[in-house]
């Protein structure tokens, strides 16, 4: 039997095994050290390397670590709330978790690599004020965008809250996506998103855009990278642009209060486009609708008014939906105008409620749709012909779309009216009438058999 040399033995044990991960602490509050001082970590031996785990810790005083250098770990964590790591230039590339449960990461330049997860604490603070963040993990907790920078050759996944003040957001990668299950709060104007010259990024929102800062008039927050909504879009003040292409929608998109969406907006199945209720909300560019999606002007309920700029199509399977609840348009029933542009109803669904309380009379006129210029209206909602009649929440009501809004008449214009209001008949009158109808049917019939029938 051959024994091996201890010595070689030893040599092939050192190279199968992997090296062992080791916790390092910072240790010092002297102003001005860098990452990759050796004598600033605990353990002797620093900085930490690409197996490491490293943690700002509770020291005696306040103190900012400064990274600009090319540093990989596995997992950081900052753990004291006078801690700040400041990434100036350089590179950190995580494996693991970068975990900010206080204390403060500032990426002012350089790129952090986020292959697993960033997450934030309460009263944590993340400042993205330039540089690139990258990877294919999820960010958690709160990030503030102070500078903008860029994200590149990444699937990033927001889970938690972005909250955007200035700077602008680049993909100059060729694949370059944030999925956004959490919230992306624009609380400025300015371009949020935009492209650059070597690419540009897809956002892709499962959860909340909204805006909720800026100028009330003549401010945009722009979105110029290509965007998908299945969750919430919700433009609060001012205007929300999405400049790049179309804006494809299974979720819902929110116009507030004499705010605007702008945007070529197509929805498709679950997709809602409303404004809020008893208010005015705004939308600019071609819209729409095709099967399974939504128009509703005031939402859910209630009544309320958009305004709408550029072409109007509701395709098959589409619903116009208008909430009925009094005389007065936007705060009593919906009303859709359309300006400066095209309405195409090809057999869309018209649906509705009528609220409780409110009793429509044949005299009623409510104009529903009200289309700008000479331009006719092109087809009709399914099953309702120019003057056809149809039922809301338990009211006959007739149509025209030659409505003129101008002077209340039901022709001569071109704008959506309801009319000639009358309730439903209730069962026990429907079967009354039913019994009446039997009974003369059955008089007729004995009559004809030469039987005379008695007189009531």
């Amino acid at each position: 039997m051959r024994y091996a040399h201890p010595l070689a033995l030893a040599v092939a044990l050192s190279t199968a095994m992997p090296s062992q991960a080791t916790d390092y602490s910072w240790n010092t509050t002297i102003a001005g050290t860098t990452w990759n001082t050796a004598s600033s970590w605990t353990p002797t031996g620093g900085p930490p390397g690409a197996a490491d785990n490293a943690t700002l810790g509770t020291l005696s005083g306040a103190y900012t670590a400064t990274l600009n250098t090319n540093q990989s770990i596995t997992n950081l964590t900052i753990d004291a709330s006078n801690a700040t790591l400041t990434q100036s230039g350089g590179s950190l590339t995580s494996s693991g978790t970068v975990a900010v449960n206080s204390g403060t990461y500032n990426l002012n330049s350089g790129t952090l690599t986020v292959n697993g997860s960033l997450t934030t604490g309460a009263g944590a603070n993340v400042n993205w004020a330039g540089g690139t963040l990258t990877g294919s993990g999820t960010l958690n907790g709160t990030i503030t965008v102070t500078g903008g920078g860029s994200v590149t050759g990444t699937t990033l996944t927001n889970a938690g809250t972005i909250n955007w003040q200035a700077g602008t957001i680049t993909a100059p990668g060729t694949i370059s996506q944030l999925t956004n299950s959490g919230t992306i709060d624009f609380k400025a104007d300015g371009v949020a998103f935009g492209t650059s010259a070597g690419g540009n990024g897809t956002l892709v929102n499962t959860g909340t855009l909204v805006k909720s800062g800026g100028n009330a008039s003549n401010s945009n927050t722009n979105i110029a990278w290509v965007t998908q909504n299945s969750g919430l879009i919700d433009g609060q003040i001012g205007t929300l642009a999405f400049t790049n292409g179309t804006l494809v929608n299974n979720g819902i998109v929110n116009a507030g209060n004499g705010a605007t969406i702008s945007a070529t907006l197509t929805s498709g199945e679950n997709g809602l486009v409303r404004g809020v209720a008893q208010a005015t909300g705004n939308y600019t560019g071609n819209q729409t609708f095709n099967s399974g999606s939504t128009l509703a002007a005031g939402g859910t309920g209630a009544a309320g008014r958009l305004i709408l700029t550029g072409n109007l199509t509701m395709n098959n399977e589409s619903t116009f939906h208008v909430n009925l609840n009094g005389t007065t348009h936007t705060t009593g029933f919906d009303r859709v105008q359309v300006v400066n542009g095209t309405v195409t109803l090809n057999n869309a669904t018209l649906d509705g409620a009528i609220g409780a309380g409110f009793a429509p009379t044949a005299g009623q006129n409510l104009f529903v749709l009200v289309n700008d210029g000479t331009d006719t209206i092109t087809n009709t909602f399914n099953g309702l012909a120019q003057n056809g009649t149809g039922t809301l929440g338990g009211w006959n009501f007739q149509i025209s779309y030659l409505g003129n809004f101008d002077n209340g008449n039901l022709t001569g214009g071109n704008d959506i009216v309801l009319y000639n209001f009358s309730p439903v008949p209730e069962p026990a009158s429907v079967l009354a009438i039913a019994v009446v109808g039997m009974g003369a049917i059955g008089i007729t019939r004995r009559w004809r058999r030469g039987v005379v029938p008695t007189q009531y």
